[in-house]
């Protein structure tokens, strides 16, 4: 009997050793989602470009978007994925939560859209761009803007560039263009939401990491009960 449990002990090790690690819940499934929906762009004095002047490429896209816009999503991402929470790309976000009267944590808070801003024609020369998104979130949601201006450096675009309009939409103001992430209060958005087909359709990175370890205790069970049975065999043919 003893010899059978070192063997089961070391069934389960292994078994274990083999489940990836899972990241922080605060990372979706962005990587499946396609860009949130434009509804206009527009320069410092209102006036509208042209289609095709302001390009939002998702991360879902990026293995087709040109090297540099593809290199750079890629790596946001990662870093977004490697992160044990959301203060580790951007330290100062619990602040930001607080100074915006918001009453969530930052365990609260959860990736919505990775996607990149890129800009050309009368749009590359504006010195600002004005993009409206339909996010399809309540005028009070929580909403932090994180733009991945360099590297692995993230700045939080300020409160008076973000606009959370009655409609849903959100006005967010550019003056660079690079990776940008919209995090969003997961508590407030599960029913707020509005309903997308862009919406991912995997669960979140910390959820597989939960359907994991629930195959990994299915396998040392049905070990187990077939030791079981062997052993009960044994003895009765004893």
């Amino acid at each position: 009997m003893k010899k059978i449990v070192i063997i089961l002990s070391a069934i389960l090790l292994v078994v274990a050793l083999a489940v990836p690690s899972f990241a922080a819940g605060f990372t979706p499934s962005v990587e499946q989602k396609g860009a949130p929906t434009v509804v206009s762009a527009t320069d410092a004095n209102g006036n509208a470009f042209a289609d095709g002047e302001v390009i939002v490429t998702p991360v879902s896209a990026a293995d087709s978007a040109d090297a540099a816009i593809a290199d750079g999503l890629k790596a946001a991402y990662e870093q977004i994925k490697a992160a044990a929470t959301l203060t580790d790309i951007a330290p100062s976000i619990g602040d930001y939560l607080k100074k915006i009267g918001s009453e969530a944590s930052v365990e609260d808070l959860v990736v919505r859209d990775l996607f990149d801003v890129s800009v050309t024609g009368a749009a590359a020369e504006s010195g600002s761009v004005t993009v409206r998104f339909n996010l399809g979130l309540s005028q009070s949601a929580t909403l932090i803007v994180l733009h991945n201006y360099e590297g692995s450096n993230w700045e939080i675009i300020p409160k008076d560039r973000v606009k959370q309009n009655a409609d849903g939409t959100v006005d967010v103001t550019f003056d660079s263009f690079s990776p940008v992430a919209f995090v969003v209060d997961k508590q407030e958005t599960a029913d707020t939401t509005t309903p997308s087909t862009n919406a991912p359709s995997s669960p979140q990175t910390s959820d597989n990491g939960v359907l994991r370890v629930a195959g990994v205790a299915a396998l040392g069970l049905g070990c187990a009960a077939v030791i079981g049975s062997v052993v009960a065999s044994k003895k009765r043919k004893g």
